[in-house]
């Protein structure tokens, strides 16, 4: 097994899925950084208590890897978390998320990352719980795939204006469960924060400024993160993410 996997089942299985937190010395720097939702978390501070609080309210949280994607020095998922709440009267909920991952050869040292909880919030005031999608066979056995250059570079190309009507297909937010989904911004600046190749797949994190859709014209910093998929042509085949649409639809009203 690659020594970045096995550090990543690690990640999944014995902390994520075993709410260990004594974990995290051994699998996190002192200084690991998670980016989500325009917050920087850090390991020595407020990540702990951040992830410990959840772990409570969710007692049976788990999470499932449908995809890695990695190059031998750079990794990204993309995964579900699937649980029940105490504090929303065991109300349960399925919801996808991308992150991408360095390290330093050892233990993790900063991670960008976005899942969907407008998605989350939307089920848990529905009582309808999606269903989980299929887990990937065996996420810790996947081969480094090289970076490729030309695909990175028609990705970030692409970045730069997230026009979905330049991609061939795209599953974003909870697209593939609700068929009412429209792309919650309209795009005038991308700012990328992340990205990188495992061949054709293009894992990236960006923050998104724009209108939001539907709204008053409101302009708004929207983070996404996702993974991009080019052809051998350089034509963009799919583009699968997630927008942080909680903050600016849920919890800045």
């Amino acid at each position: 097994m690659e020594p970045f996997l096995k550090l990543m089942k690690t990640y999944c299985i014995d902390y994520t899925n075993s709410h260990d937190t004594s974990w995290l010395p051994a699998i996190m720097t002192d200084d690991y950084v998670v980016n989500i939702c325009g917050h920087r978390l850090q390991r020595s501070a407020s990540y702990q208590e951040s992830v410990e609080a959840l772990f409570a309210d969710a007692p049976g949280l788990n999470i499932t890897i449908h995809e890695i994607y990695f190059n031998g020095d750079r990794l990204a998922m993309r995964f579900s978390e699937h649980a029940t709440f105490v504090s929303r009267n065991n109300a349960r909920a399925t919801w996808r998320g991308f992150s991408t991952y360095t390290w330093d050869g050892t233990r993790l040292t900063e991670c960008w990352v976005e899942q969907d909880f407008f998605s989350r919030y939307q089920q848990f005031k529905s009582g309808v719980p999606y269903a989980p999608r299929s887990p990937a066979i065996d996420a810790w056995m996947t081969s480094p795939t090289p970076e490729d250059p030309n695909a990175l570079s028609a990705a970030l190309n692409w970045l730069q204006t997230f026009d979905l009507s330049r991609a061939t297909s795209h599953s974003i937010d909870d697209s593939d469960d609700n068929p009412a989904w429209t792309m919650p911004i309209v795009p005038r600046k991308v700012e990328i924060t992340d990205a990188f190749s495992a061949g054709g797949k293009v894992p990236f994190h960006a923050t998104v400024t724009g209108t939001l859709t539907p709204g008053d014209g409101k302009e708004v910093r929207m983070p996404v993160c996702g993974v991009i998929t080019v052809a051998s042509t350089g034509a963009i085949e799919q583009v699968e993410a997630v927008f942080d649409r909680f903050t600016n639809l849920v919890a800045n009203r």
